[in-house]
């Protein structure tokens, strides 16, 4: 069993400005928690975390007598500002990302989700970047005053006086090639993107509502979704796959040795599943019937349409009552006609969203470090900071 200590800590916090030289403090209080395997241990713990809280973190307060914002404090901005785009970047690729790799939508809707998510966070990121707070000093300084007067800060030394203050670093500029690199990086990921998304237009391939990829092309593999939909306990089915060109005689297509029709390698799912299913939840779940079909490599077929006869002899576990099932079979037909673009064109496609999504997800993680990084380094031009007890 462990033990938990809780630490509420406060005291002032000192800076001595970098523009001025003035010296002034602030309240600082801190929550901290720790847990351990003894009480002693917590409560130890939890005191190291006060005392690192107190020394090594900051609020954000105007200098009194410049309204110098001091480096510390901008780059704690930054960093929380940073943390956040990350993470809700991530995410917004992620919601565009895996719906698509679930065939939830096309790979342009997932494009376009995913452009969105990524243009969002490349603005949020460059924006506070490159933002300079001291730009407002003059508003700063008024705020900082009226601290001042309501004993919020306190003025230990004037330093030399607002007059006598300079711009003590400059923001971003001190580190151009960090944030220059940074852009180019986010910027070829939204290209990456929007590429993704615009190119079954550009492709000239027609694109297929039930297909996925939408575009196809000979030698694609691709998936094709029924209208009909199967009930099956957990979603479970397997059984044997069909897929015949009917048109095979007008598009120069011969059978196979030993075959009277020209049929294409499919397959669809292959559950597994014996005299019983277990689980958490054991339910019925209506899913779209599908099979993935590999179309002719046949570079001559495009431009040109197939017709198909496709067939499904599935097999799958159907619930009898609440707790039983029984395997029941079921044939799923349907006829289609697909239109072929260029070889491979939807494994392009594929590749190109696959690419795009995965690099975004690193290039938004990679960029964020090097911004945070920056921050870093912004943080070390501030002067040592100090801590009091509070009267």
């Amino acid at each position: 069993m462990g033990y938990k200590a809780s630490l509420k800590v406060s005291c002032w916090k000192e800076h001595t400005c970098t523009a001025c030289e003035a010296v002034f403090r602030y309240p600082m209080h801190r929550q901290v928690s720790a847990e351990a395997a003894t009480s002693q241990a917590a409560e130890q713990a939890a005191q190291k975390q006060a005392i690192a809280a107190l020394t090594g973190t900051v609020d954000v307060h105007p200098c009194p007598v410049c309204g110098w914002i001091q480096p510390d404090m901008i780059a704690k901005g930054q960093k929380s500002r940073y943390f956040w785009t990350l993470a809700l970047g991530l995410a917004g690729i992620g919601i565009g990302w895996f719906p698509g790799l679930a065939h939830g939508w096309s790979l342009s809707a997932a494009a376009w989700v995913s452009l969105a998510a990524m243009g969002a966070a490349s603005a949020a990121l460059v924006t506070k970047a490159m933002a300079d707070p001291n730009a407002a000093r003059a508003r700063h300084a008024e705020d900082a005053a009226r601290r001042l007067e309501e004993g919020v800060l306190r003025l230990t030394s004037p330093g030399r006086g607002s007059a006598g203050s300079k711009d003590a670093f400059e923001l971003p500029k001190s580190r151009p090639a960090t944030f220059l690199v940074g852009l180019a990086m986010l910027g070829g990921c939204c290209a990456l993107l929007f590429a993704a998304a615009v190119y079954p237009g550009i492709s000239g391939a027609t694109v297929h509502g039930n297909w996925y990829p939408s575009i196809v092309g000979p030698g694609d593999t691709a998936t094709y979704y029924l209208a009909d939909s199967i009930k099956s306990v957990q979603g479970y089915w397997k059984g044997p796959a069909s897929v015949t060109v009917t048109n095979a005689a007008a598009l120069g297509l011969a059978p196979a040795a030993g075959q009277s029709e020209v049929k294409l390698v499919a397959k669809t799912k292959a559950s597994s599943w014996g005299t019983s299913i277990s689980g958490k939840s054991v339910s019925e779940s209506s899913n779209r019937m599908y099979v993935e079909v590999t179309l002719p490599p046949d570079p001559t077929l495009a431009g040109k349409s197939l017709d198909l006869a496709i067939e499904v002899k599935a097999r799958f576990p159907k619930m009898v009552g609440s707790k039983a099932f029984t395997d029941t079979d079921q044939v799923f037909a349907a006829k289609t006609a697909v239109a072929l673009g260029a070889p491979g064109v939807g494994g392009a496609h594929a590749s190109l969203s696959m690419a795009a999504q995965v690099g975004s997800a690193v290039v938004l993680l990679v960029v964020v470090l090097l911004f945070n990084a920056a921050a870093n380094g912004l943080k070390s031009k501030a002067e040592a900071t100090d801590i009091h007890p509070m009267e």
